[in-house]
């Protein structure tokens, strides 16, 4: 393995003896968590350990929905992209329904520039966004009928104008959101949002 990078053959061997790893960020020199959780995905690929493949795809899963406002969720969209792995695919769907989640932020604010600079710098993964965009205006993506669950926000301001809002189906259980228009309701738990889930 010698173009491996060693600490992520270092978490590949303490996997093979506890059937798990650590993605922390506690161990010395570790890599952020979502690339670190990606590399092991591809690692596994690699090396063809397919349970290791299930468990890394679940720690990145559960990583950008948690840590899409840190630098490394930026990195990830170029090294993603920039891998031509058929195990990758997947990835560019979880990455690409992270964004539109939180588009409003993610392409606007300036305190995100690290993902706007990878953006820039790779067209595949903007050629991927441009059809995302394009098949929601167009009404072409029943989000009902896809991998999307829709709702509608009981926000002061909201019911006027009956405002909904979709999220992906992949987010982890445990995971909080907002209406997208910052309205007063703030952030709130699934059990809060599943009563103002519209009915598919």
């Amino acid at each position: 393995m010698p173009e491996d990078d060693p600490r992520v053959v270092d978490s590949l061997l303490y996997y093979f003896y506890r059937f798990n790893y650590a993605d922390d960020g506690h161990a010395d020199n570790q890599a952020p968590a979502i690339i670190l959780n990606f590399n092991m995905m591809l690692m596994a690929d690699k090396y063809f350990v397919e349970p290791l493949q299930v468990l890394a795809r679940d720690k990145f899963t559960k990583r950008v929905h948690a840590e899409w406002d840190q630098a490394s969720f930026g990195e990830a969209v170029s090294q993603i992209y920039d891998n031509d792995s058929p195990c990758v695919s997947a990835l560019k769907q979880i990455m690409l329904d992270v964004v539109r989640t939180h588009s409003d932020v993610l392409f606007a604010d300036s305190a995100y520039v690290s993902f706007q600079q990878s953006v820039r710098d790779t067209p595949e993964f903007l050629f991927d966004w441009g059809k995302e965009c394009a098949s929601r205006i167009h009404g072409k993506k029943d989000p009902s009928k896809g991998s999307f669950e829709v709702y509608k926000c009981p926000g002061h301001g909201c019911t006027m104008y009956d405002v909904t809002f979709c999220i992906s189906k992949s987010v982890p259980e445990n995971w909080r959101f907002a209406c997208p228009l910052r309205c007063s309701k703030g952030e709130k738990d699934q059990g809060y949002w599943k009563q103002h889930l519209l009915k598919q």
